[in-house]
């Protein structure tokens, strides 16, 4: 929803803005901006007592015109109000009431200079005091201090010394040989002796015992060199002793 705004009317209704300033036009063109985007509307605004066709202020989201007077301006906002092809998809804003009745007249949504003085407003205004959140973020009074230290065995001296960012820590220095043997953390742990459910076969002067052959022969390591072969099915037999022309009767 487009705004058209009666640059010098609105002005007059802001507290943070003054007619005498020779920089208002563009003060409230910065605080439109900040409403266009957060809005994201369009927004056109007419100044009087301007020079005419002066665009200079205009932004991406705020188109700035200017008119020669006063009555110029009142007459520059009529015939746009007048030529708009959607005027209810439109809001004027101005107090003029020059104004307002061509508005009411082309069926234009109007508000108020005060009313939309006090939305711009509202709009960089800092939030509203939570009185909860800032008791989550409250700071523990001085006087509760050595009673925390106490409570967690801090040195109050030591917690309150100054800190110096610009210096750099100390490395921790390398334990000696004596804290080696005797503190606990940096003992040397044994790594367990890994466990064979299968033993090596030995001699009895504890010489690996060789494979020589037989049915199970086995390596060095233990392990068996041959696996069984898987069994045959009589029907299987038949047919290999056919293929190689093997009487059944001599076998």
């Amino acid at each position: 929803m487009p705004y058209l705004i009666d640059g010098h009317n609105l002005i007059g209704q802001m507290r943070s803005l003054k007619l005498s300033d020779p920089d208002d036009e563009a003060k409230l063109v910065m605080i439109l901006g900040r409403f266009a985007m957060r809005r994201n509307r369009r927004v056109v605004v007419v100044f009087d007592r301007g020079v005419p066709g002066q665009n200079v202020l205009s932004t991406n989201h705020v188109s700035v015109q200017f008119a020669r007077s006063p009555s110029d301006a009142d007459t520059k906002i009529i015939k746009q109000l007048r030529r708009l092809v959607s005027p209810r998809e439109w809001v004027l804003v101005s107090s003029d009431r020059a104004l307002t009745s061509v508005a009411d007249e082309v069926g234009t949504r109007v508000i108020r200079s005060h009313e939309f003085a006090a939305i711009l407003a509202a709009m960089d205004a800092p939030p509203p005091f939570d009185a909860e959140r800032a008791a989550a973020h409250a700071h523990v009074p001085g006087k509760q201090l050595g009673e925390w230290f106490d409570v967690f065995g801090v040195d109050e001296d030591v917690a309150q010394a100054p800190i110096d960012l610009q210096k750099k820590p100390k490395p921790n220095p390398l334990p000696s040989r004596r804290q080696k043997k005797t503190d606990p953390r940096f003992a040397v742990q044994s790594e367990p002796e890994p466990t064979n459910n299968n033993p090596v076969p030995r001699e009895a002067d504890g010489r690996v015992r060789r494979s020589r052959g037989g049915p199970h022969p086995i390596s060095s390591e233990g392990e068996p060199l041959h696996k069984p072969p898987p069994p045959v099915h009589p029907d299987e037999i038949d047919e290999w002793l056919k293929f190689f022309g093997v009487d059944d009767d001599v076998l």
